[in-house]
């Protein structure tokens, strides 16, 4: 998908993660930024959509959203035409791994603080960190980007594959108001693995000389398609 850049004339394509570039994010982030990256990449969320920030309209994720018991996450959907209800997305199943990590997540927040995640005011920053961490380029030799939404390209891209790349499911899975958004969304080159099949190490730092810690990312439509 293709966004302006700050320099006229130019503009920008953020792309999605390769299996290896996942791998390698997920064993450098820090425990701070992990539950926030697992929940984008499983989910396809915005990270306006789990992160509260004052320049968009999406609504930030509730503790009172996530159905720890059933596995469940419900993510509202803040756009719309106008004189129409938004769109609803359907519940989005979350591996134990990261409802785990969830949990810990907000134990660490106030009680009387009503969204999962706090403001995500340094996260563009400490995302670029973290690739620097892994070794991966920011921008690729195609001039493609990596950026918070590439876990959402991925997660895109992986349930194409999943649903056999069908627009209309995938469009109400990513809660796209237009076919052509999910189509630029579509980067099957990138990871053509179904994502039943997909593990990673997404749970925990891996200790010093030990394998990485993996979980299972667990496809919505696992047996639908």
């Amino acid at each position: 998908m293709a966004k302006p850049s700050p320099k006229a004339g130019r503009e920008t394509e953020v792309r999605a993660f390769t299996r290896d570039e996942l791998v390698l994010v997920f064993n450098h982030v820090t425990e701070y930024w992990r539950p926030l990256y697992a929940t984008l990449l499983v989910t396809g969320a915005r990270p306006a959509e789990l992160s509260p920030s004052p320049r968009s309209a999406h609504k930030p994720l509730l503790k009172t959203e996530i159905d720890f018991e059933s596995g469940i996450i419900h993510l509202r959907q803040a756009k719309g035409r106008l004189g129409k209800r938004p769109r609803s997305r359907p519940p989005i199943p979350v591996p134990q791994d990261v409802l785990h990590l969830l949990k810990e997540q907000v134990a660490r927040t106030p009680g009387a603080y009503p969204f999962v995640f706090t403001a995500a005011h340094n996260a563009a920053r400490d995302f670029n960190r973290t690739l620097q961490r892994a070794g991966i380029p920011r921008v690729d030799a195609a001039d493609r980007k990596l950026m918070l939404h590439s876990f959402r390209h991925t997660y895109a891209t992986l349930m194409a594959v999943q649903v056999q790349n069908n627009p209309h499911f995938l469009k109400s899975l990513l809660g796209h108001s237009k076919i052509t958004t999910t189509d630029r969304y579509c980067q099957v080159e990138a990871c053509v693995v179904p994502i039943s099949d997909f593990n990673l190490s997404l749970a925990r730092k891996p200790t010093k000389g030990a394998p990485p810690a993996t979980v299972e990312v667990i496809s919505r439509v696992e047996g639908e398609v």
